[in-house]
């Protein structure tokens, strides 16, 4: 029976070998590295006990007992590193909670090879058979593995309820691969398992393994990512497709499904894969060029703008395109009208669905309802007014240039955008192109403009989301990292960095809640704001660790601002004193001493500890 073990053992760690060199070579990808830790130390765990049941001697079967260890404690931890990555996480993972959390798995080694002098680990309970019941070290490592993995299952049933059909069934998967052996674990710890003395956890890396293989080569773990998509994503009228650095289809909004006939069946075929099975998409070709135009041929003849995108990471790097598809059938039937006759003319401008107007000598001689719809002036405050009153001062210079340039005869290609000031003087984004006409004998030009404000406001929506933190509307951590390598080598010196970590927040989440955690971090936001000058970059970059970059700022005036942020703070307790109160320690550098702007943030850092330490001791 013990050679059975063995075998059974072994096959257990080469699949764990298998998967962890098949995922060595994807190491590129988020989450890879976290799994082949796993499967290593799945491998480590199998082989060693394998030994056990191998050799006959009872101290050696006790010393490779322990020596299972060295896989038992890393693969806890690594299976939450990896759910974090696998939910889009990772970057919570800052580095002191790192270090917290190989705390405990460094002491269980170090605890557990030195029992015989203190008894902690096994106090006294130490046989030859699986490692099931110990002292308190012991149970104090157990409960530590079993939250580690209860944390990481949450977040992975999160995103098995958020997502898409396709990935749903990838983190199913690893859920179900990574909660397998922990069963195994309680099975064995419980006694229901039929063979006593066995701990079924390595056996069980088995089947981990395979679902992991099937992940990997199936459902494209590790290589086909969903792209998080807000509410305007999923909204706006215009298709989007999006593709990831291979040429994938990772995702799409519910107009290109729309649009495309598209199914589930499409997410993760390479672009000429897809257009093969959805023959809708064979319009757009091998690859869509940057910008072009299809038709399609459904119930009836639909035209569409298309414009590929590069998107990129924050260091630059491409991560992907971004497909987007407008339909410009009506567009496009509307000018084909304009140029048949001007009675034409007339009938579309009545109906058509966005403003259509003539200008001459900078005046507008004609235009159509919807003109007075998009402007809020009727019709007789505006024919034969100037068409620049409607225009945002900061854009009439374009719109002026383009205008003279259609006028003599340049063809302008595509549209372009500029803001529209209505009668109530609010702001629409527009977009527009134009053609010179004759108009009563004289030169003249006519206009179509199309409201694309809602269109701008996802895209600013977009863009804010991805350079400030959620919560508190301050700059996010990546934003600040550009920024310190812009500022590295500007000529705004001398630079100086504070270090703000808020004071008793884990008090609050832990006994009024997070959301009065969360209440305190957006109040704490707007009073520290006020502290500094609008040049000044103020960001979250933690969950409460905030950083403030100071252009042109020498450290006599970095001290005075400190001295204001410590002034606000206070002035704003006196006045909330029902209020859960702000407090922060304060650290700070500046590069006087070192031209490195990292080394002055980590030496604001280090400040930053000392002023919370002085804090928590003046308690």
């Amino acid at each position: 029976m013990n050679l059975q073990y063995a075998i059974a053992l072994i096959v257990s760690s080469v699949i764990s070998a298998t998967v962890a060199v098949i995922v060595w070579r994807r190491r590129t990808e988020a989450g890879a590295k976290s799994l082949v830790i796993i499967m290593l130390a799945a491998m480590v765990w199998s082989i060693t006990y394998a030994i056990r049941w191998m050799v006959k001697d009872h101290a050696a079967q006790l010393f490779w007992l322990d020596v299972t260890y060295f896989g038992v404690v890393v693969a806890p931890t690594a299976f939450l590193v990896l759910a974090m990555d696998f939910t889009d996480r990772f970057h919570l993972l800052t580095d002191r909670i790192r270090v917290g959390l190989a705390i405990i798995p460094i002491l269980t080694i170090l605890i557990l090879w030195t029992d015989p002098w203190h008894g902690l680990f096994y106090n006294g309970l130490r046989t030859g058979d699986a490692i099931l019941n110990g002292g308190i070290w012991f149970w104090v490592f157990l409960i530590y593995t079993y939250l580690i993995l209860l944390l990481a299952s949450i977040l992975i049933i999160q995103k098995i309820i958020n997502e898409r059909l396709f990935f749903q069934v990838q983190a199913a998967l690893l859920l179900i691969g990574m909660v397998l052996p922990w069963a195994g674990n309680i099975i064995s710890m419980l006694g229901f398992t039929p063979f006593p003395g066995l701990d079924l956890t390595p056996f069980l890396f088995t089947l981990s393994g395979s679902f992991f293989m099937v992940a990997l080569f199936r459902f494209g773990l590790l290589d086909i990512k969903p792209m998080a998509q807000s509410q305007l994503m999923e909204n706006l009228l215009d298709g989007v497709i999006i593709l990831d650095k291979a040429n994938r289809i990772i995702d799409y909004n519910p107009a290109a499904e729309k649009i495309f006939d598209l199914t589930l069946g499409v997410i993760g075929k390479t672009f000429p894969e897809a257009t093969t099975q959805f023959s809708q998409l064979a319009a757009l070709g091998s690859l869509p060029l940057e910008k072009s135009r299809i038709q399609l041929n459904t119930h009836s003849k639909l035209e569409f703008e298309v414009r590929t995108l590069p998107l990129l990471d924050y260091k630059k790097q491409l991560t992907g395109k971004l497909i987007t598809v407008h339909d410009i059938t009506e567009y496009e039937q509307a000018q084909k009208q304009i140029r048949q006759s001007e009675e034409q003319y007339r009938l579309l401008f009545d109906n058509a669905v966005e403003s259509i107007l003539v200008v001459q000598d900078r005046n507008i001689v004609f235009c159509n309802p919807v003109t007075c719809e998009i402007t809020g002036y009727p019709m007789d405050e505006i024919i034969n007014d100037s068409f620049v009153k409607l225009i945002y001062p900061d854009d009439i210079e374009i719109v002026l240039a383009n205008y003279q340039k259609r006028v003599s005869g340049v063809e302008l290609q595509g549209r372009y955008q500029f803001r529209l000031v209505r009668k109530d003087a609010s702001l629409r984004w527009v977009e527009t192109s134009g053609i010179r006409i004759e108009w009563q004998g004289e030169k003249a030009t006519l206009h179509f403009l199309m409201d694309v404000t809602d269109r701008k406001k996802a895209e600013v929506a977009l863009e804010f989301r991805s350079t400030h933190d959620i919560l508190t509307g301050l700059y996010n951590r990546q934003y600040f990292e550009q920024e310190m390598d812009k500022l590295q080598n500007s000529r705004r010196q001398p630079i100086s960095i504070l270090v703000l970590d808020m004071n008793g927040l884990k008090e609050i989440n832990d006994t009024q809640g997070h959301a009065a955690g969360d209440e305190l971090l957006i109040v704490a936001a707007e009073v520290i704001r006020k502290a500094f000058r609008p040049d000044d970059i103020v960001a979250r970059i933690g969950g409460d660790e905030f950083v403030v970059i100071l252009p042109s700022t020498n450290k006599e005036t970095a001290l005075k601002i400190v001295d204001r942020v410590k002034q606000v703070i206070h002035e704003f307790n006196k006045l909330n004193p029902d209020r859960n109160q702000v407090s922060f320690s304060v650290g700070f550098s500046c590069n006087e001493a070192t031209e490195n702007l990292r080394d002055v943030l980590r030496q604001a850092d280090q400040d930053m500890y000392k002023q919370k330490a002085k804090h928590y001791a003046s308690l």
